[in-house]
């Protein structure tokens, strides 16, 4: 993605600051395994936004990595990770 890209994702997160923050998708709460005792699961999540899904997969065990073009979302991912005392995206 360009630079330009990059500007517009960060201006669109800078304008939602103020929104409540996201629940995860509801698709994935329907269709994610569970965790069998004893594994850690990895997932990955490409274009995570404000990482919404990362932190409810990781509060389901798995081990999530995370990634956004957007600086913005993830500082805000970042800052609600560790509100939830989360793991960092």
């Amino acid at each position: 993605m360009s630079k330009a890209d990059r500007a517009r994702w960060d201006a669109t997160y800078l304008e939602s600051q103020s929104a409540p923050f996201p629940p995860p998708d509801p698709l994935l709460l329907q269709f994610t395994p569970p965790v069998e005792p004893g594994d850690t699961p990895r997932a990955l999540d490409l274009a995570c936004g404000l990482a919404q899904n990362a932190m409810w997969l990781e509060t389901q065990g798995y081990q999530v990595d995370a990634m956004d073009i957007s600086r913005v979302a993830l500082d805000r991912a970042h800052a609600e990770a560790t509100q939830r005392r989360l793991r960092k995206i």
